[in-house]
């Protein structure tokens, strides 16, 4: 917690400490986890916690988003297939770094997101990832700077999945990206450029391409034509749905979502199931 206090200081994003609470302010409970996939820990902040919670004071209709899915990257291919025929193709995707926390927020929204750390307060000024309207907050965001790569800079096919942009590439067609000092895909390479212009951070080892390529954890091949999961990621979700299934269990209303939001990510690529 202290690390992360640190960097975040640092960043400009927590204010310094300070000792006492002014009135208005909401102090919020918070905890590390570790985080998936990772040998790190993520520092998880409850905007739900109490009466009076943050989240409380947000619409539940407020945090619903549209998100690209791999359907609209699949008509995209269709297309170019059928204008091309079976010219290489290659995958990219482009990640923004911490990008909920891009966003400032509105100084009387900061009163209500206080953090207290080893008997310290500190005021976060940015947009969080606990917020119940933080994503539709970065999806907004997001949206207009994908609109401009698209109508200004003429990155066709451009699709986002929250804080991932991906789209498609002739083989061969590559930019030197000055920043990294290599040679990156052109349209990724165009688009990591408007970041650099607006001022949108990220890191050069999430700027991948490849064919195949795994977007929103399927493997795409835009060469074959092909969406799958992998073997591992099929026996995962058919060993939970059979753990899920026992009939000794009694299951809360929140397992029973989160089964059914992992089943339906699968009938992406399965949707005769």
């Amino acid at each position: 917690m202290r690390e992360k206090r640190d960097e975040e200081i640092r960043l400009g994003r927590f204010s310094e400490a300070f000792a006492t609470l002014s009135p208005g302010m909401t102090t919020i409970p918070l905890w590390v986890v570790p985080k998936p996939h990772s040998d790190k820990s993520s520092l998880v902040v409850d905007h739900s916690a109490g009466e009076y919670s943050p989240n409380s004071f947000i619409a539940s209709d407020e945090a619903s988003v549209h998100l690209d899915t791999l359907h609209v990257l699949g008509k995209a291919l269709i297309k170019v297939r059928e204008r091309h025929g079976d010219t290489p193709l290659v995958l990219f995707k482009t990640d923004v770094s911490q990008a909920y926390c891009c966003l400032p927020m509105h100084p009387l929204w900061q009163l209500r997101q206080i953090v207290t750390i080893c008997d310290h307060h500190h005021v976060d000024n940015n947009n969080n990832f606990g917020n119940r309207g933080a994503g539709r907050l970065w999806v907004t965001f997001f949206s207009l700077v994908l609109w401009i790569a698209v109508v200004i800079k003429l990155v066709h096919d451009l699709f986002a999945y929250v804080d991932d942009a991906c789209s498609w590439e002739f083989a061969g067609r590559v930019t030197f990206y000055q920043p990294y000092q290599k040679f990156l895909l052109t349209k990724q390479a165009v688009l990591l450029n408007l970041f650099d212009e607006i001022g949108v951070p990220h890191e050069e080892q999430k700027q991948v391409f490849g064919s195949p390529l795994q977007i929103i954890g399927f493997n795409v091949d835009p060469n074959t034509m092909t969406i799958t999961m992998s073997h591992d990621a099929r026996a995962e979700l058919t060993t939970a749905i059979r753990t899920f299934a026992n009939p000794c269990q009694r299951r809360s209303l929140k397992d029973f979502q989160c089964l059914a939001g992992w089943v339906n990510w699968a009938l992406n690529v399965f949707p005769l199931l």
